[in-house]
């Protein structure tokens, strides 16, 4: 979360404690999305789409053991033509 609001803040200034609960308050309410909407909506796959490349989704994507996103729930970083994915 602190390297996320890094690149949102100035080089000099942190990210406030209100900054970060809102940070925070963010990623609980779209981690279930990212974790397993199939179940959620009751569909046999899901693909996530999102604008830049996020932590959190480079954790619940990789290979390995931990927190995973469900093997029926994609994602993919959607960008304009032409556009860097961060």
């Amino acid at each position: 979360m602190r390297r996320f609001l890094s690149t949102k803040v100035g080089p000099r200034q942190g990210a406030t404690a209100t900054q970060e609960q809102v940070c925070m308050d963010y990623i609980c309410a779209e981690a279930p999305l990212f974790l397993d909407t199939p179940a959620i909506l009751g569909v046999p796959s899901s693909l996530n789409c999102y604008h830049q490349s996020l932590p959190l989704a480079e954790m619940l994507y990789a290979r390995g053991s931990g927190l995973r996103a469900s093997r029926n729930q994609g994602h993919a970083i959607v960008t304009p033509d032409g556009s860097p994915a961060e």
